[in-house]
Parts: C-alpha cells; structure tokens; sequence
C-alpha cells in the first residue's frame, strides 16, 4: 500500500502543476480528476482482490462460478467505461471472469420496460446483446441459417430479419462465423446473476454454454429458474418489447441499423 500511496501523491502533484501551467483550464482539470481517480480505484482494487476469493462466496445469495473472483464496485465501474455499458446492465454481473468475457463479446445493452403478455405481468429488464447481432438482415442471406431452421419453417422466415423474430417474440439468429469456427445459432437470453430478478444478456449458443463459457456465466447450484415459464413469458415478451425500445430509439422500424456498431 506504501507504494501506491507514493504513486497517488505523485500523481496529485503532477496533475496540480499541469492545471497550473495550462492555458486549457477545463481541460486541465478534467485530466487531472480522471488521473487521481484511476489510482485511487487502483488502490481500492488492489487492497480488496486479496479478500474476494475468500470472504465473498456468494453474490444475491447463489454461489459464485468455480474458481471465479467476484466483481467489485471498482471493477464494474471500470468494466462501464471500457464498455460503454450502462450502471444498470452491469449491477448483477457478478465476477471478474464474467467481466472480462462480456468485454470481448463488444456488448450493446438497452432498458427494456415490462409489459403484460398473455395475461402475466412480465417486468422490465435491462437486456444485452452483441453488436455483431445483425438486426436487419434477411434469414435467407445469413450463414447457415437454413440448416439451422430446417425445411419446415424456412418458407415462413427467410424472408424475416432478426427485428421482424424478436418483434414476435422469437429468438433471433446469430450466424455462422466460419473464420471463427461458430455455426449458425438461435440466440439464448442468459440471465446474469442466475435469478428470477435478472437482467439479460442475449448470447449465441456457443458464447452461452459452450466449453470456456459456461463455467464462467453458471454456477454450480440448481438452476432457481422456471425455465419453461420463462420461455412462454418473460422471454417473448421482453423480446418484442426490445424491439419497440429499438424502433422508438431510431426513429423508424426501418431505421434501426442492422449492426450497432
């Protein structure tokens, strides 16, 4: 702790002369609030990495991952600004390991309100899903899609694009990425903190429980979940509700970009 006091007066007395010498006061300034900030979360971080795997077993009472270190208030606020994500989509992400997938997974998320769906009140959530999601493009034009449809639905879908799926309460489809090696999937909605109270993340197959994944998005204990409740409900509905957050966001149906980029 000695030498990241050290660094933290350093760096107050080189921000200090910095917004002394500069012309561009605000500017000065600025750089100088961020700078000391980034150390003292530095420190705060460090001092509390020690503790995390062995006093903090669980987070909203379920056990973390295996082998997981869980996400402190430094962590996630740093994950916020190299993401872009909100406050609200990072709350119940729960551990490092976690963090560090949805950060190479380039992540988009949007709050979605609640609804009434066939007669069950369904509450908002926020929902995340990948840029590389392609909203606007036509099923018959996306990598192994037909295959993944089959002979029997593809008549009535391969006209439809992923807003059109979710817009009836479908899951969208992820394509193949053959550079990748990822076969064409039916997006899964994750729930972050494995509870009914989640907010969710929309996941091709692969990047939900496939090998590297999964161990580090699930823990070990009995799912809490009423998936088939879930699946008839919560899951068409706040599918068709994104798409109304996204069409309300760019103005026109047909003005929501089909990569968001």
């Amino acid at each position: 702790m000695k030498n990241i006091s050290k660094k933290i007066v350093v760096c107050f007395i080189a921000c200090f002369v910095i917004a002394s010498l500069s012309s561009c006061d605000e500017i000065a300034k600025k750089a100088y609030k961020e700078v000391a900030e980034e150390f003292v979360e530095e420190g705060a971080e460090k001092g509390v990495k020690k503790s995390s795997k062995k006093v903090l077993k669980q987070v909203n009472g379920r056990p973390l991952p295996d082998n997981s270190t869980v996400l402190t208030d430094v962590g996630r606020k740093k994950l916020q600004r190299e993401t872009g994500l909100s406050a609200n989509a990072c709350k119940h992400i729960r551990t490092e390991e976690q963090a560090a997938l949805f950060k190479e997974l380039k992540l988009k998320d949007f709050d979605v309100p609640g609804t009434n769906f066939k007669g069950i009140d369904v509450p908002g959530r926020n929902v995340k899903f990948p840029k590389e999601l392609p909203l606007q493009t036509k099923v018959k034009d996306m990598p192994g899609a037909k295959e993944l449809i089959g002979e029997k639905n593809w008549n009535k879908w391969k006209d439809y694009t992923n807003m059109d799926l979710m817009g009836e309460g479908n899951n969208p489809i992820f394509p193949a990425d053959p550079k990748r090696k990822l076969k064409a999937s039916f997006g899964e909605v994750h729930h972050d903190n494995q509870t009914h109270a989640s907010n969710y993340t929309i996941l091709r197959k692969d990047h939900h429980t496939g090998k590297g994944y999964n161990n580090v998005l699930h823990d070990s204990e009995k799912s809490e979940i009423d998936h088939p409740h879930f699946k008839q409900y919560e899951s068409p509905a706040i599918l068709i509700q994104l798409t109304k957050v996204l069409e309300k966001t760019y103005g026109k149906w047909e003005n929501v970009p089909n990569l968001l980029f």
